[in-house]
């Protein structure tokens, strides 16, 4: 009975996850953004997560197989590249550093919101 509870609990978040994404993407269709709609769906998740303060269990039972299995979903990825390997010897080194750039950019940005969030969580627990 335990397994079929969390069964449904993941479904449950499932279909959260599948609404966020829809939801950006109809966001993405009625306003033009160029943004792609599933990141748009995954920055209305983090907004609702900031608004209730914890994961709920649906989501969270839902989000953790998936990322445990998260390196599948790359394979695509890693396919492309071994098929567009005479672009990738042509522009590889432009690819690389728009990598490296946007990664150090990425990890730049972490860094000032963790601090920040730092500093706001240890004033209010003086």
């Amino acid at each position: 009975m335990k397994h079929i509870a969390t069964l449904l609990l993941a479904t449950v978040g499932l279909m959260t996850l599948w609404l966020a994404k829809t939801l950006g993407n109809h966001l993405v269709v009625q306003f033009a953004i160029p943004i792609p709609g599933a990141v748009i769906g995954m920055l209305v998740v983090f907004m609702f997560l900031i608004f209730l303060g914890n994961i709920p269990k649906p989501l969270s039972d839902a989000a953790t197989p998936l990322l445990q299995h998260m390196n599948l979903l790359f394979i695509p990825a890693a396919v492309g590249l071994m098929s567009l390997g005479s672009l990738l010897s042509q522009h590889g080194l432009g690819i690389i550093t728009a990598m490296l750039v946007s990664t150090l950019a990425g990890f730049w940005v972490c860094i000032q919101v963790y601090t920040k969030l730092g500093r706001k969580h240890a004033s209010h627990d003086t």
